[in-house]
C-alpha cells in the first residue's frame, strides 16, 4: 500500500522454529527518502522462546544522517512488561528504559546457547555530550530457579565520564551469597557507541563469596542446543 505522503504499508507474519516455535504477526508503515529512513510500527503480537510478547502502543524509528530516534516503545513480555526511548545526535545521547518481571529466558536472543530462567526487573538512564555520558543502572533479580532452589539479587552500575562503579549482592537459599564492588575505569566513544577501558587506570574492587557459588549459577545452563 502506498500512500500520498510517500509512506508504504506493510503487514508481516513469521512462523518458524529457533530453539523453540516462534510466531510473530506485525503491521505498520515505513518510507526511505535517500539515506533518511522512518518506520512505525502499529502492531506486533506472537510467541518466542515460550514468552509471549506484544505491543501496546504504536512507536517510531527515524534514522537520518544527524540521528537517531526510537520514540517510546511500550511491550508486554510473558508476565512483564518493557518500555524504551532512545536519540542520538552529534551533541547528545539519551536513553531511558525500564522492564517489570522480563523473562530472563528472552536473554536467549544474545546468548543463543545458553538456556535461562526467572524474571528480573531494571531501570536504567543514559545522558549527556559528547563523550560525556553519565547514566544508571538499577536492576533485581526477582527469581531465578536452578537444582530445586532459588537464587535473588540485586545490581546497580552508576556511570560517570570515565569510570562505572558496580555494586552487586547475589543470595540463594541454601546460605550462599556473592557480594562484589568495583571501580572500572572505563570511557565512551560516540564513534563506535561502546565504552572502552581506560588503560592507564587500574581496576580497583573487593569481592566477598560464601558457600557453594557455583550453585548460585546454574541458572544459566550452559549446554548447547540446536538452532
Amino acid at each position: 500500500e502506498h500512500r500520498d505522503d510517500g509512506f508504504q504499508g506493510f503487514e508481516l507474519s513469521l512462523h518458524g522454529d529457533w530453539k523453540q516455535e516462534i510466531d510473530l504477526t506485525s503491521s505498520g508503515v515505513w518510507k526511505k527518502d535517500g539515506s533518511d529512513f522512518t518506520l512505525t510500527l502499529n502492531s506486533c503480537e506472537g510467541a518466542f522462546l515460550t514468552q509471549s510478547f506484544s505491543l501496546d502502543s504504536p512507536f517510531t524509528f527515524e534514522k537520518t544522517q544527524e540521528s537517531l530516534t526510537l520514540s517510546e516503545a511500550n511491550w508486554s513480555l510473558g508476565e512483564g512488561d518493557l518500555t524504551a526511548e532512545f536519540h542520538l545526535d552529534s551533541d547528545t545521547l539519551q536513553l531511558q528504559a525500564e522492564g517489570k518481571h522480563v523473562p530472563l529466558g528472552l536473554l536467549g536472543v544474545l546468548y543463543p546457547k545458553m538456556a535461562f530462567q526467572g524474571t528480573a526487573s531494571f531501570q536504567t538512564r543514559l545522558e549527556g555530550p559528547g563523550d560525556a555520558v553519565t547514566g544508571y543502572l538499577f536492576a533485581a533479580l526477582e527469581k531465578a530457579d536452578f537444582s530445586q532452589n532459588k537464587a535473588k539479587g540485586t545490581l546497580q552500575l552508576h556511570l560517570s565520564p570515565s569510570s562505572a562503579q558496580l555494586y552487586t549482592h547475589i543470595y540463594a537459599t541454601n546460605q550462599q551469597f556473592l557480594d562484589l564492588t568495583a571501580t572500572l575505569p572505563i570511557a565512551f566513544e560516540r564513534s563506535t557507541l561502546e565504552w572502552k577501558p581506560i588503560d592507564s587506570r587500574p581496576i580497583t574492587g573487593e569481592l566477598t563469596m560464601q558457600g557453594a557459588i557455583e550453585d548460585i549459577f546454574d541458572f544459566v545452563n550452559t549446554a548447547s542446543h540446536k538452532a
